[in-house]
């Protein structure tokens, strides 16, 4: 009524109506909290094999026994990564339980059905189907493998033997010899790491073949690595260097080049990759 007070009762109830909402698991009304127990531990479970499945670098094939000294795991398959040398890995059972720390011995790639360990011993036994993964505190696996250096070379030649180029690019002028006075035929590396890729053009038309070859120390018998055959082209090519075209920090290299017929005037790109990471102690 307008102008009247009225006094509201002190003691407040506060009612609430609607249905309360359950986020996450089943909704558990009508479940016990044995059943509700059970659904955290099997979600938290699936999450576990989920991460040990996307993080591991491969399960091993071959139980490993107690209290025997190893110094290497076999892989069921092949490695789903790289792994570097003195990177510390992780071993554990199949569900992430009984991990213990190992290092590797040895770089391998992708694709190794072993990996060599610094020698170890466990005090149970590591059934097959136990995981080997990445420690994901050790930063040795962070490498600058994607560090690359583009050499360009430019030259002219007509004679078809083995002819070396001015890998320095201080020089347009190739050679048939090399010696460790042919600086401009020589490179020197300020890093670990290879020879990813060779590109080429030429302007001679005609139909050939090459073989490219890598060398060290200004010395034309120190090749190193695989030959790499370059199958029919007219004027261009591009490769993939061998896997065993690598290099250590400070040495000298020198690529050279056999063609079938005159490639004359010629531009060539050749890509470096180095590894930037301090070697681990």
């Amino acid at each position: 009524m307008r102008g009247e007070w009225y006094k509201v009762n002190d003691d407040i109830q506060y009612v609430t109506t609607g249905t309360p909402v359950f986020i996450g698991i089943n909704n558990p009304i009508s479940q016990n909290p044995t059943n509700v127990l059970d659904q955290v531990v099997s979600a938290t479970s699936n999450i576990i094999q989920t991460d040990l499945s996307n993080d591991n670098i491969g399960v091993i094939d071959t139980a490993i026994p107690s209290n025997t000294s190893d110094d290497k795991v076999q892989i069921d398959g092949t490695t789903s990564a790289k792994v570097y040398k003195n990177q510390e890995l992780v071993l554990s059972y199949p569900d992430g339980s009984n991990a213990i720390v190992v290092k590797s011995r040895s770089e391998s790639n992708k694709g190794a059905t072993q990996v060599l360990l610094d020698t170890f011993k466990t005090g149970m036994i590591y059934p097959v189907g136990s995981v080997l993964r990445p420690l994901k505190s050790d930063l040795t696996n962070v490498k600058a493998e994607n560090v690359l250096d583009i050499r360009t070379a430019h030259y002219h030649d007509a004679n078809t033997s083995e002819t070396y180029i001015p890998l320095s690019g201080a020089s347009i002028a190739s050679s048939n010899t090399l010696s460790s006075s042919d600086y401009q035929l020589m490179f020197t590396v300020p890093y670990n790491g290879f020879i990813k890729k060779i590109l080429n053009y030429n302007s001679h038309t005609g139909s050939r073949t090459s073989i490219l070859r890598f060398y060290k120390d200004g010395d034309s018998s120190t090749r190193i690595g695989d030959a790499l055959s370059v199958s029919s082209y007219t004027t261009t090519f591009e490769v993939d260097c061998p896997s065993n075209w690598t290099f250590t920090k400070g040495d000298v290299i020198s690529i050279s080049r056999e063609d079938t017929s005159q490639i004359q005037n010629t531009s060539m790109t050749i890509v470096l990759q180095y590894n930037t990471q301090p070697i681990a102690p």
